[in-house]
């Protein structure tokens, strides 16, 4: 696709602000400095007590494209996302966060990714984490973007994403204010609803990782709510489940949260496996990906039981769960029983003498 015919649709930037004094001067620099130059940039500040406003605001003086928006007091990152959303009046938009940067081509090739992929809705990109002593690149395969993926995680890079804002505003997807935490995650689950997610397969974003960024320093909030987004989307199901439960099944969230794994546990995530295989039919995916997904779950929660985890796992997934394993589930079995061994009681040779 041609550069005159990406540069006649103009693109907005969303940018929600609060206390980024440090960072959103290179933040703002890094959509002006786009080879798509066919943009407004919408700021909304959000009570700010440093100098962002004003930062913003001289910026703003020689760009015309930075509009600034204030919110007469700290109204939280929910609301803020949903008032730029109302702002907004273009058909394509892409989120920016104010500490973050943005490659001179992120614009040009996630509109283009969308003009080339009509049936898709939204699409983000690869990215370099930097911060916290580590930079990684990050790359997002595109099964992780998923509707079937985004039942139990995301792995959308919501300051790196681009969306078709008619489509969005159309179908009334917008950050919802029950959720404790997470709320981009729930916004792309009700989104992927009305078209696909794709992944630009290019590193476009620098995402910043810093004490005071919300998603590192309100962890433990943001773990709770995607724990409540997956009860959500598996109540649809008719799968009733505690977060505590579902923290367990998925494995990770337990560990960040200091839950302890018991033998009933595992009867519980065999309960949730059995109640969302047999109501999934039913609606719109694709059985053999959330089956792979649950399968991993329950492989990985069955080893930490020994023995009798390896017999549940049997019995959930039969013959099917044993040909997906290594070695039709020998490397399984063997290190189920070193986990039980491991847990016999280790007796002192000298109390035998």
């Amino acid at each position: 696709m041609n550069t005159e015919a990406t540069e006649q649709h103009c693109v907005t930037i969303l940018m929600p602000c609060f206390n980024a004094s440090k960072y959103l001067a290179q933040a703002l620099q890094s959509m002006l400095a786009q080879s798509h130059q066919n943009l407004i940039v919408l700021l909304l500040d959000d009570g700010s007590t440093d100098d962002s406003l004003r930062i913003a605001q001289d910026i703003a003086q020689s760009d015309k494209r930075v509009q600034i928006h204030c919110n007469n007091k700290n109204l939280g990152i929910i609301k803020s996302r949903n008032k730029l959303l109302d702002l907004c009046t273009t058909d394509y938009a892409a989120w920016m966060d104010c500490d973050d940067i943005a490659k001179p081509e992120r614009i040009t090739k996630q509109l283009q990714f969308m003009l080339e992929h009509p049936n898709y809705i939204a699409c983000t990109c690869h990215y370099l984490r930097q911060g916290l002593g580590e930079d990684k690149m990050i790359t997002i395969p595109s099964h992780t973007i998923s509707r079937e993926f985004l039942l139990f995680y995301n792995y959308v890079l919501n300051p790196g994403s681009f969306f078709d804002v008619v489509r969005c505003k159309h179908n009334k997807v917008q950050f919802r204010e029950w959720i404790s935490g997470a709320s981009d995650y729930l916004f792309w689950v009700e989104l992927v609803q009305f078209g696909k997610i794709g992944a630009v397969a290019e590193t476009l974003m620098t995402y910043r990782l810093h004490p005071e960024q919300e998603t590192v320093a309100q962890k433990q909030r943001q773990l709770r709510g995607v724990l409540e987004i997956v009860q959500y989307q598996l109540a649809q199901f008719g799968c009733q489940t505690t977060t505590e439960d579902l923290a367990r099944l998925l494995g990770y969230p337990a560990h960040i949260l200091g839950l302890n794994y018991r033998l009933s546990h595992l009867f519980n995530s065999a309960k949730i496996i059995k109640c969302i295989l047999s109501n999934l039919p039913q609606h719109d995916f694709v059985l053999e990906q959330v089956e792979a997904l649950l399968f991993g779950f329950y492989r990985s929660l069955a080893r930490r039981n020994g023995l009798i985890g390896f017999i549940w796992f049997v019995r959930l997934f039969k013959l099917t769960g044993l040909k997906r394993c290594q070695h039709f589930g020998l490397d399984f079995l063997c290190a189920a029983l070193k986990t039980d061994l491991k847990r016999l009681p280790v007796f002192d040779a000298r109390s035998t003498r």
